[in-house]
């Protein structure tokens, strides 16, 4: 595979793997693509060690159990993480790519996020669209990552923790969204109203939301992200009369800038 090593992307869609390389070796590579939907190839552990250069990498349909592989250490540079409808359990390893800005987890199977993703300061994006069985967060994760800027949870049916709440293994609560000061664009499935955030002004900053609160809408909101947003600012709120929610200063913010909304 010498004729490799000068080239800098690498693309193969559509289930065209078989099986990987022990290692590959391509030190001037910058984008790997491998698309391998449904069969669930697994990625050998030091296949990443010839790519120091790499920037970008789109995993789909991968066996990543019980972790990726080591060499992904070794991608100082890496960017942006892909790893959509892949098998995973433990991602902390993902934590070591410092530079890292944007991670996809969409449609994986991930029942939780290790609380060392919060070492990833510098991610602008992460996007958990559709991991319908994601179920915790550790608290003060959300909150750690400072430079968010996007975050995907649609479809995503979290137990909210309410903040101050004591128990051993805090769930992560709402009240972290005030700590992303830089957040546009949110996506977010909240089951119950009594853990909606209270007077959060990161609220006025949003362009695009799509905010779905109350169990009605489960399996309803669109799992969108991305561009697919556009320019939609959606709201809708389960059993909107009884709910204190309508008096909270943030909840009117988005109110008043919503293109499609819906108090049932």
């Amino acid at each position: 595979m010498d004729e490799l090593q000068k080239y800098h992307q690498i693309i193969v869609p559509g289930n065209y793997i078989y099986k990987l390389p022990e290692k590959l070796d391509c030190p001037e590579l910058k984008l790997l693509i491998l698309d391998n939907r449904g069969d669930y190839l697994n990625v050998p552990d030091d296949f990443f060690s010839g790519m120091g250069e790499l920037k970008v990498i789109v995993l789909c349909g991968m066996m990543l159990t019980p972790s990726p592989p080591p060499s992904l250490c070794f991608l100082t540079k890496i960017q942006s993480l892909d790893m959509s409808e892949c098998v995973l359990k433990d991602i902390s390893i993902v934590a070591e790519l410092k530079s890292l800005e944007i991670l996809i987890l969409e449609r994986s199977d991930i029942k939780e996020l290790p609380k060392e993703i919060g070492q990833l300061t510098n991610l602008r994006m992460l996007n958990l669209t559709n991991c319908c069985g994601l179920r915790f967060i550790p608290a003060n994760l959300i909150s750690s990552l400072t430079c968010l800027e996007e975050l995907y949870m649609g479809n995503c049916f979290i137990n909210w923790d309410v903040k101050g709440s004591k128990d051993q293994r805090n769930n992560a609560s709402l009240d972290e969204l005030g700590n992303l000061s830089h957040l546009t664009a949110l996506d977010i499935m909240i089951q119950d109203a009594s853990v909606w955030p209270r007077k959060l002004q990161v609220f006025e900053k949003l362009l695009r939301y799509n905010i779905f609160v109350g169990d009605k809408w489960k399996w309803l909101s669109s799992g969108c992200s991305g561009n697919a947003y556009k320019s939609s600012r959606i709201l809708k709120l389960e059993d909107s009369r009884s709910s204190n929610i309508l008096f909270d200063s943030g909840f009117n913010l988005l109110l008043n800038s919503a293109e499609d909304m819906c108090l049932a």
